[in-house]
């Protein structure tokens, strides 16, 4: 299997691992004037979560039904059903809203 870490190596030599500063940094308060963390979470006073990225992702969607998800990285449809008038897909073993 083929390693996906990719690690830089500086004008020093020095080797930088940017995937692991990524995530080791991912709750700190994200540079500028929009009050969001750097994983994209919207954040409040004191730096609590109010939203996390996923909810604001799917409301972006919700709200814009023209908009194009990016579905070749989404594994294929194995399964849908239909809950309450809502559609649900089965891709990789999780469920999605359809």
């Amino acid at each position: 299997m083929k390693n996906t870490r990719h690690i830089t190596r500086s004008m020093q030599g020095k080797e930088v691992d940017f995937e692991k500063l990524r995530l080791a940094n991912a709750l700190e308060p994200a540079v500028g004037n929009v009050k969001v963390n750097t994983r994209g979470d919207e954040i409040g006073p004191n730096g609590q979560i109010i939203r996390k990225r996923e909810e604001i992702v799917n409301d972006y969607y919700k709200s814009n039904p023209k908009a194009v998800k990016d579905e070749a990285k989404l594994p294929p449809i194995t399964k849908t059903k239909e809950v309450d008038g809502v559609n649900y897909e089965l891709r990789g073993g999780k469920w999605y809203v359809a």
